[in-house]
């Protein structure tokens, strides 16, 4: 036992477990192509053109509040991105995801030992659990709203999370404190979900501190929390979402969305959920921790919280789900320190364990998936570059057809099969050098 510990503890094996899981996203990466958005985000919403350079982005993003919504942080950067190869984009996205999982390790880990298994435990969880898991995390423009939204979630949220359980500061320099500051205006004003919800935590971190530990909530912390709801506010004044609020839902549309909200709570995330709840009972039981027991149902309520507020969205997909399913894993992973010590490791290690198996099932479906949704694409673009070698300007193609969560292509929107006039047939034709392009299946 001490001998696995001390490998679990080894800088050589966490970084060993780091590397692997950058590796294996940068793989599925690199699998994954262009899809659905990525093409409408190639070319500016104000000339139509395809993008050149930042000027272009901007003009771009300006059109863009007008005409799609308020997230021009978020779809400015992906627009960015698209100004350079994909490959970059590839090799930024898997150290964001390998970033997302040691923020959350971070978060949960806090006065223990260094653990390479609590880490790859926590990376597999969130593989297993998050809904829609292609479109979260390797479809282009679906990472960056959505898995760098997390990202930033937590990396905002990290300095509230160390005043509350160190009751000291994490940042100290003043031009840091700036810096900070102004990126949580941006942070704010990256996306409706995520951007709420890390304030929302936040101030509950500010508040339980100055009640549970007395640490004084007058800080430079109110500092960011103000500038990140100026982001937020920022971005739902964009005309585009002022149009969308103005339309807003009857008393019966409001019940009708909180009741699928629930259910697609219910579909998606219960057994995540039940899990949190049987660890949370008991930890609290058996092994009371104040810290980490205030931290993990305020991360299980902020949870909940980020699939509730969906009762005002328009519309609800899967991926909708991104915030909620990264929280409970947070929320669990919390608890498993304190759990680790009242069996001597030997429930946690059940718990990975059956992490770890499930995630190895999954791990080869879903890769197999990715794989042959990739052979697939491949095939088409050299069906493609043949036809138009040929001096053919229309042309069929076959659409994937992706089987689990894990392809980017499940759920989306591939190529249309009934008309070529529409999106995205319309700008993948483009893209190709096409006329039009249909897809069958």
């Amino acid at each position: 036992m001490k001998k696995l510990k001390k490998i679990d503890s080894s800088i050589w094996c966490f970084g060993g477990a780091a590397a692997a899981v950058y590796l294996v996203m940068l793989l599925f990466n690199f699998l994954t192509p262009y899809i659905a958005d990525d093409y409408a985000y190639m070319a500016s919403f104000y000339t139509q053109a395809y993008l050149k350079n930042v000027r272009d982005v901007v003009l771009s993003m300006y059109r863009h509040a007008y005409v799609m919504n308020g997230r021009l942080v978020s779809h400015g950067l992906d627009s960015l991105f698209m100004l350079l190869p994909k490959a970059v984009f590839n090799i930024a996205n898997a150290g964001v995801f390998t970033g997302l999982m040691y923020l959350i390790y971070r978060a949960a880990n806090f006065g223990r030992g260094r653990s390479a298994g609590l880490f790859l435990g926590i990376s597999a969880a969130f593989w297993l659990v998050c809904p829609a898991f292609g479109q979260v995390v390797l479809w282009q423009t679906g990472a960056v709203n959505y898995l760098w939204a997390l990202f930033f979630m937590l990396g905002f949220t990290a300095p509230f999370i160390y005043m509350f359980v160190h009751g000291r500061q994490l940042i100290n320099n003043v031009w840091l404190r700036a810096a900070f500051t102004l990126g949580s205006f941006l942070f704010g004003a990256y996306t409706e979900i995520a951007s709420l919800i890390g304030i929302l935590v936040s101030c509950a971190l500010v508040l339980l501190g100055a009640v549970l530990k007395r640490e004084k909530p007058l800080s430079w912390l109110l500092a960011p929390i103000a500038a990140a709801a100026a982001g937020y506010a920022f971005m739902l004044l964009m005309p585009a979402e002022s149009i969308a609020k103005s339309a807003a839902p009857d008393l019966a549309v409001l019940l009708k969305n909180f009741a699928y909200a629930v259910k697609m709570l219910k579909e998606r995330l219960l057994w995540p959920v039940a899990v949190w709840a049987a660890l949370f009972m008991i930890c609290a039981l058996r092994c009371p921790n104040l810290e980490r027991l205030t931290l993990s149902l305020t991360f299980a309520v902020s949870s909940v919280a980020g699939d509730v507020m969906l009762t005002a969205a328009s519309y609800y997909e899967d991926r909708c789900l991104y915030v909620t399913a990264a929280l409970i894993v947070l929320a669990s992973a919390v608890l498993i320190p304190s759990l680790t010590e009242l069996s001597r490791g030997a429930l946690t290690g059940a718990l990975l364990g059956v992490v770890a198996v499930l995630a190895a099932f999954s791990l080869v479906a879903g890769g197999y998936d990715i794989w042959r949704c990739h052979v697939t694409i491949k095939t088409r673009e050299a069906n493609i570059a043949a036809a138009v070698e040929r001096g053919e300007t229309t042309i069929t193609v076959p659409c994937t057809s992706p089987e689990t969560k894990y392809s980017a292509f499940w759920g989306l929107a591939d190529l249309n099969t009934e008309t070529a006039e529409t999106w995205p047939n319309n700008y993948i034709a483009t893209y190709h050098g096409l006329k039009t392009i249909l897809g069958y299946r």
